[in-house]
């Protein structure tokens, strides 16, 4: 059985599960169910890319609860995706359209159940920076506990960075950290002061 098989069966099997217990689903944005084929095509889509979608199939298939769980993330990601959040690896990304400061973006990201973003790998970097099409974003990088260690939003101290050269200069009380700031993928953080206005980047964990 080929992959494309193994999606077919994952995504017909969870579009009887919808129809035979009549829950409402986030597919449709009036609370209603899509037909059966629309069901199938949609969850191809989103589950493609997604190992975790192939590790469902099996547990479909035995019954296990662990599945349950897999089924209720899985649509949850797709409420999350109807609402403009993007997809990368194990996380969701909501990149705004607005600016605001450091402070008031995390408060929007904190309400949402998510937090400003955290980078933690080149590929993650070069994600979101495609993703912003040349603008500049808050990340969820600060030093202003302490001058010069910079720490998550999780409390985490940064290991790896890609600061643009001469950056970070802590120039005008520059506390907080941009993404975005030049042409370099891998260079092109900045600090700047955390009442300066950007966009910014949301991050929430697929199975937290």
């Amino acid at each position: 059985m080929n992959d494309h098989h193994y999606l077919s069966l994952i995504c017909c099997l969870l579009s009887l599960y919808l129809h035979k217990y009549s829950l409402s689903s986030p597919f449709c944005s009036d609370g209603s169910l899509y037909e059966f084929g629309e069901v199938c095509m949609f969850l191809s889509s989103c589950v493609s890319d997604c190992v975790w979608g192939y590790i469902c199939l099996y547990f479909l298939l035995t019954g296990s609860l662990f599945c349950s769980f897999l089924f209720v993330k899985t649509l949850s990601t797709v409420n999350y995706t109807q609402q403009g959040w993007r997809v990368f690896n194990t996380s969701l990304y909501y990149v705004s359209t607005e600016m605001r400061s450091w402070n008031r973006s995390r408060n929007y990201c904190r309400k949402r159940g998510s937090d400003l973003l955290i980078i933690n790998s080149k590929e993650e970097q070069e994600f979101i920076i495609k993703n912003l099409s040349s603008s500049r974003a808050w990340i969820g990088l600060s030093d202003s506990e302490t001058e010069g260690v910079w720490k998550w939003v999780d409390g985490s101290e940064l290991i790896t960075g890609f600061w643009r050269t001469g950056e970070p200069n802590s120039y005008r009380n520059e506390n907080c950290v941009i993404t975005g700031y030049g042409s370099d993928f891998m260079k092109n953080w900045a600090d700047f002061p955390c009442s300066d206005r950007f966009f910014w980047v949301c991050e929430k964990r697929i199975f937290n």
